[in-house]
């Protein structure tokens, strides 16, 4: 095959992600300066990807270490109210496991319709942030302040749900 043909072809391999592409084309033209340009640009293409991949890992890697270290109830909900992921104080307080729960929706999780209504009501709102405390009848009553936070994309929210009950005189 013609150099400029396997250019052309590799061109499209790489169009459809495959960055291990190499040529190997001795013409001894400009053809083969082009070809090693070629390569030469694929392998900074190469390096930039995994790059970007590896600090995109770490910082989900962060992101999921700090939920998981909040010592509150916190839960993040796509725009379904699917759950996304939550920490091991939500899972405790309405007893469930996350495992058991990532992709289904909030009400087979947390079956308490007053918080299901307050979250959807700021979903709809026009507000990044509301905050409301509501009543929960475990132990001796335990009252909360949800703190609903919508994502800049809209996309889904996140629920962190602060004990306010030693404010409230209970």
């Amino acid at each position: 095959m013609q150099p400029i043909h396997l250019l052309t072809e590799s061109i499209s391999r790489i169009r459809a992600g495959e960055l291990d592409v190499r040529l190997d084309a001795k013409t001894g033209d400009e053809t083969e300066k082009l070809i090693s340009e070629f390569n030469s640009m694929i392998e900074r293409l190469s390096s930039y990807e995994q790059s970007t991949l590896g600090t995109l890992m770490e910082e989900k890697d962060k992101t999921v270490a700090i939920v998981k270290s909040i010592s509150d109830p916190l839960i993040v909900l796509d725009r379904n109210y699917k759950i996304i992921m939550t920490n091991s104080s939500c899972e405790q307080f309405f007893d469930f496991s996350e495992s058991n729960m990532i992709g289904k929706h909030f009400l087979e999780a947390i079956r308490n319709g007053e918080l299901y209504n307050y979250i959807t009501g700021c979903m709809e709102s026009g507000n990044a942030v509301s905050e409301k405390v509501l009543y929960f009848e475990k132990e001796s009553g335990i009252y909360l302040n949800a703190i609903v936070t919508k994502n800049d994309d809209k996309k889904g929210c996140v629920v962190l749900m602060q004990n306010v009950t030693q404010f409230k005189g209970a």
